[in-house]
């Protein structure tokens, strides 16, 4: 345990690449049209508000707020992030992608109760390394399995704002929330206040990188729900403005299982075909022919 962190302090996010292999949400399941959303709507009024004080865990605790909502229960950021370490292959590398984080996921999460160690307790190292923790948590773990994560703003032909609220509101008795990251710039951190939740939309450049859960919206402010504790903001809620999240927002996501009579191979496909260009697209006709035309009448008629 006494092996050197690396790139300490830098903010717990590290921004994902673009992939060709990315899941796309517009592509596969959709979003709801603007026409049926309300002017507010909230998953939850009172979330679970974690504190990951100064670790890199931000991307574990996104993960964790987006599926305790699917889940119903409280779920352990410190076993997410040790899972997500080990698919790094590195406990001591600072930070995480949200890539990384969501294929954890996927493999499971432990419930809170059921977890031998907390942050608390135990720090950001011990916790971080999963060779500390017992083999017997991963199957305990599988009890909140999920498929799948999507990517929200490509190609949708909106605003990441709007296609943020169309994700929550088509998938809402699912009670799926929104997983993004940002630069956290420092005048957010000054200028945000239990009495003015509301982040600035004038600002400096400098910030951190962070990772955190988008649970509602309420008019042209999407509701935020973060990692910093309930001293931070309304009781760890704070407001982002559209102009803002089109701006800023470097990545949406949400956790799905893959529709029914679809295989990865589908998802790949049409997800391919959703980003492209019309010349991209000829080439993957030409390359795929009947077989992908058939799956594109088929699923996007």
């Amino acid at each position: 345990m006494n092996e050197p962190i690396l790139n300490r302090g830098i903010g717990g996010l590290i921004p994902p690449k673009k992939s060709d292999r990315a899941y796309s949400f517009g592509a596969i399941l959709k979003y709801a049209s603007l026409s049926e959303l309300p002017e507010s709507y909230l998953i939850d009024e009172n979330p679970i508000i974690h504190d990951q004080k100064d670790t890199d865990y931000c991307t574990a605790f996104m993960v964790v707020a987006m599926r305790q909502f699917q889940e119903g229960v409280k779920l352990s950021p410190e076993f997410q992030f040790a899972q997500t370490k080990k698919i790094m292959g590195s406990w001591q590398e600072w930070g995480a992608d949200p890539k990384n984080a969501s294929k954890a996921a996927i493999l499971g999460l432990l419930e809170y109760a059921e977890s031998p160690f907390t942050l608390e307790a135990k720090g950001r190292d011990f916790c971080a390394n999963w060779e500390n923790w017992p083999e017997n948590y991963t199957e305990l773990a599988k009890k909140h399995l999920t498929q799948a994560y999507f990517w929200i703003g490509e190609s949708g032909g909106m605003e990441m704002f709007d296609e943020i609220r169309s994700a929550l509101w088509r998938f809402k008795d699912e009670k799926r929330a929104v997983g993004v990251g940002a630069l956290w710039r420092t005048s957010w951190v000054s200028k945000v206040s239990k009495d003015h939740p509301f982040i600035p939309t004038r600002y400096e450049n400098d910030g951190t990188p962070h990772a955190f859960t988008v649970i509602g919206w309420e008019n042209d402010f999407l509701v935020l729900q973060l990692s910093s504790g309930t001293q931070y903001g309304k009781n760890g809620i704070v407001y982002m403005p559209r102009e803002v999240a089109n701006k800023e927002l470097i990545f949406s996501m949400m956790f799905s299982d893959i529709p029914k009579g679809m295989d990865k191979e589908d998802v790949l496909y049409l997800s391919s075909w959703y980003r492209s260009g019309f010349f991209k697209k000829i080439l993957l006709l030409l390359g795929f022919g009947p077989w992908l035309w058939g799956r594109i009448v088929g699923y996007e008629r």
